[in-house]
Parts: structure tokens; sequence; C-alpha cells
């Protein structure tokens, strides 16, 4: 009898180390520490994804897809990016109608969209990690967006000669009023800061 009991012993023993080693070995683990960085997040844009008249996108983060998109008849690709740090980065995307910002600001985990206009970026104007501006062209005008600490949404102006000057009211920028845009040699752009 007690060498059975010593048997049910040692089984029951056996039993519970395997089921914990299971236990272990089914756990779901994030295979990237976080926080994620934006230096590990690049892209790449792909042509005829669906066919002869399609082009898309792929974005990854390390190894991992994180999104994609492909359209027919058409298309839409990342034309431009801004680094900012480690924690945000811009990714512009331009389209046959369409052009928008997508951020993340903890390293690519998470994304915002921000519709900026026609589909032709012309500039990306830096003011701080808070605040950018991007400029858009259709034809001979252009469209003006504030992304982040901006009440600016889709301002249009025409390119004329000359400095041309526009008011962001609801802007929360300390230390400075306005900021410059220089388009080219004979454009520029100052954008005043009101709260």
């Amino acid at each position: 009898m007690k060498k059975i009991i010593n048997v049910l012993l040692v089984a029951l023993t056996f039993i519970a180390c395997n089921k914990e080693d299971n236990e272990i070995d089914n756990e779901v683990t994030d295979p990237y520490a976080l926080p994620w960085k934006t230096e590990f997040i690049h892209y790449d844009n792909i042509s005829m994804c669906s066919g002869n008249h399609s082009y898309g996108y792929k974005l990854y983060y390390k190894d991992s897809l994180l999104m994609e998109d492909c359209i027919e008849f058409g298309g839409i690709g990342i034309s431009d990016s801004l680094l900012v740090n480690d924690s945000i980065l811009h990714l512009f995307f331009t389209g046959s109608n369409v052009s928008y910002d997508l951020m993340t600001r903890n390293g690519g985990l998470s994304w915002e969209q921000f519709p900026v206009g026609p589909p032709d970026i012309y500039n990306v104007h830096f003011v701080n990690v808070e605040l950018i501006y991007c400029v858009t062209k259709n034809q001979n005008d252009l469209y003006f967006t504030g992304i982040g600490e901006s009440n600016l949404s889709i301002y249009k102006d025409t390119l004329t000669i000359g400095t041309h000057y526009i008011i962001d009211s609801g802007t929360n920028i300390t230390d400075i009023d306005s900021t410059l845009i220089n388009l080219n040699d004979s454009v520029d752009f100052v954008i005043k800061f009101e709260e």
C-alpha cells in the first residue's frame, strides 16, 4: 500500500510539473518590448499590388506588418515622412484624390489620421514637437493645415508673389508668436499664433 501511495505521489507531482510547464509555454507575450520606438518603423510603396492599375503601401514595425492598403485604378502611397523623436513620427500619404498625415505619438503602437487637403503635398513645416503645418497644392491654390496644437484646418490661399499672413487662433505655443514658411524665393507665409 505504501508503494502505491508513493507511485501516486510521484505521478501527481509529474502531472503538476507538466501542467505548469504547459501554462508557461502557452503564454502569449508581446515580441517587442515597450516602449516602441520610431526608429524601427519602415514602409514600402508597392505598385501593381492588386492588378496592373493599382498602387499601395505596407507599413512595418521591425518585421511585423502594422497596416497596408491597396487601391485599384488609382493608388495611395507614402510620399514623405517626418521623424520628430523616438515616439513621434509623421507619415504623409498621397493618392489620386486624397492626402493625409498618419501620426504616431507612441513609437508606432497606435496611429491618428489627419486630412491635409488636395493630393499634392507641397511643403511640411516643423514648428515644434506639438505643431507642424502641411501645405498642399491644387493648381495655383495652396491649402494650409495645422497638425497638433492648431485650429488651422485646410486654410486656402493663392500662390502669388510676396509675403502673406495667416492667423492660427487657438494655438498654445510658448516663447514664439509666429512662424515663417518659405515656399520659394518669392513666396512666404507668416502664420501668427493667437490663443
